[in-house]
């Protein structure tokens, strides 16, 4: 009879560590949204008094009040604001002619050897009325983009992306969209599935014939086990036309999946032909402490 206990209590013991190994990234980002409540010891009585006279005597609570912040620690800390925030006015001061200059989009980039994107300012009326979408002079005030791409990490997980940008001249206003569909790979043939979407209202803070950056706000929910967490998003985006044909870009987005803080950063390099393009990339998401991240390729069409 004992013999038969000990292997029922051993059987129990391996099924549990093989449940627990069997929980993947997918379900650690449900636990970390989740954490259940948490225990916070008292804490133990101090016997400083110090402290407590010091906020009752009057000479303390003047000294305090009289100090200032010295000219030397404000005048760093406008540089370091400066400093920091060089990605967001620096491209602008030093390619873009000015928010009174209107953009102008072509049908798909490198239409025209002497146009890698986008036509700044005045354009003619042949240019604005050409009714042949395969004109070269042919320009318009908005640009789609729609885009999908698969991501590996080689190991476990799997991505299937979908892309929509909404790019116009109305004062540089535009709309991201983008949802990804995880799919990890579990212990004993299981699989676990979760999807991450967002929606953003964009505008394009610097705008040359070679070089495009968007700032951008929105929302950003995760679905997973039939539950959505919904969040805030900020993103700042980059695409670069560096020669013919050649297509780069990057994207880093940051906010918050209920009280934890979301990172989200993606670089891809791009072979034009065309309305088309077929790029390949790494994408990276940080959710907590946890990390899904891979190679990326995949296909975009330019209209």
């Amino acid at each position: 009879m004992y013999r038969y206990a000990r292997i029922a209590v051993l059987a129990l013991a391996f099924l549990t560590a093989t449940n627990a190994s069997a929980q993947g990234d997918l379900r650690k980002i449900r636990n970390a949204l989740y954490p259940g409540p948490k225990f916070v010891a008292p804490k133990a009585p101090s016997n400083d008094t110090g402290s407590d006279l010091r906020t009752l005597d009057p000479a303390f609570q003047n000294a305090a009040a009289g100090a200032t912040v010295g000219p030397a620690v404000i005048g760093l800390g406008l540089l370091g604001v400066a400093v920091a925030t060089v990605p967001l006015w620096g491209p602008h001061e030093l390619f873009d002619a000015g928010f009174d200059e209107r953009g102008w989009f072509p049908p798909h980039p490198h239409m025209a050897e002497d146009r890698p994107y986008m036509v700044i300012g005045n354009c003619t009326d042949v240019a604005l009325d050409a009714e042949d979408y395969s004109n070269q002079l042919h320009v318009k005030p908005w640009s789609l983009r729609l885009a999908v791409d698969v991501g590996d990490d080689f190991d476990n997980m799997a991505r299937f992306g979908g892309h929509l940008f909404l790019d116009t001249s109305i004062h540089r206003l535009g709309f991201l969209a983008n949802v990804n569909y995880y799919r990890e790979e579990l212990l004993l043939g299981r699989q676990d599935e979760a999807v991450m979407t967002d929606a953003n209202l964009t505008w394009r803070v610097t705008q040359s014939a070679r070089l495009l950056m968007h700032l951008g706000v929105g929302v950003r929910t995760w679905t997973y086990d039939g539950e959505t967490d919904a969040g805030i998003n900020g993103l700042y985006r980059a695409d670069w036309f560096p020669v013919n044909q050649l297509h780069l870009s990057g994207l880093f987005e940051a906010g918050a999946l209920r009280e934890q803080f979301v990172l989200h950063s993606q670089i891809q390099a791009g072979f034009m032909f065309s309305h088309g393009e077929i790029f390949l990339g790494y994408d990276l998401l940080r959710i907590k402490n946890i990390n899904l991240q891979g190679p990326s390729a995949g296909i975009r069409l330019w209209f």
